[in-house]
């Protein structure tokens, strides 16, 4: 029995962290790219991409998080797991592997542990970690869906307003965490996105200057 696609696997791999008291967070983008799973306990921090086939592709994806995590690994069906030479190259890279199964009443097993990286620079990774990503999007799914910044900062905008209706921009800036990297990169371009109508449920008018509303809804 084989795996349709690595949904099915993601979701197999976020299970077994659970269990064992991880927060799991999905389709984590960092850095410019994104990871499938990175799970957290405790403050340390463990990135790993899973794929259907074990390939010098995914072990370097999985290897480009671990100055950025304290484990990296790769998560893929037990056939690929179970071959010798692939866990010798992923140890020599310090990456772990977990082999997942359909069959096996151990539906993942770790073949090879990951290295613990003690110093690793995790906060590159843990500034973008969002409850949304528990559930928002699946680990592996084809489609590209996940939580990102600015859907996260358009979040902030309508918790805002709703609390401030007839706020202004200036207002939501001075009180809300945002993606943006200086204030005025974010002024001008969340003034173009409000005008735009682009964040779910907030109106703006300009009598003289920007303020934001909630959108009514219709009866």
């Amino acid at each position: 029995m084989k795996y349709s696609n690595e949904v099915e696997l993601g979701e197999q791999v976020v299970a077994y962290l659970e269990e064992r008291q991880w927060t799991v967070y999905q389709e984590v983008s960092a850095l410019g790219r994104t990871a499938d799973i990175v799970a957290v306990m405790d403050g340390r921090v463990w990135t790993i991409e899973c794929k259907l086939s074990f390939s010098l592709r995914v072990l370097e994806q999985a290897v480009g998080w671990r100055r950025y995590s304290h484990w990296v690994s790769v998560a893929v069906p037990t056939p690929s797991a179970a071959r010798a030479f692939n866990r010798r190259v992923a140890a020599m890279f310090g990456c772990g592997v977990l082999g997942c199964s359909l069959r096996h009443e151990v539906v993942c097993r770790e073949y090879v542990p990951a290295h613990l990286l003690r110093k690793a620079y995790v906060e590159p990774i843990t500034k973008h970690l969002d409850e949304k990503m528990r559930t928002f999007a699946k680990a592996g799914n084809a489609s590209g869906k996940r939580w990102t910044p600015f859907m996260r900062t358009c979040s902030n905008i309508t918790e805002y307003v709703r609390r401030n209706p007839g706020c202004t921009l200036k207002q939501l800036l001075d009180n809300i965490p945002h993606h943006y990297a200086s204030r005025s990169s974010a002024r001008s371009s969340l003034s173009y996105w409000l005008r735009m109508g682009k964040v779910p449920g907030v109106v703006c008018s300009t009598d003289g200057h920007l303020t934001l509303r909630l959108r009514r809804l219709r009866r």
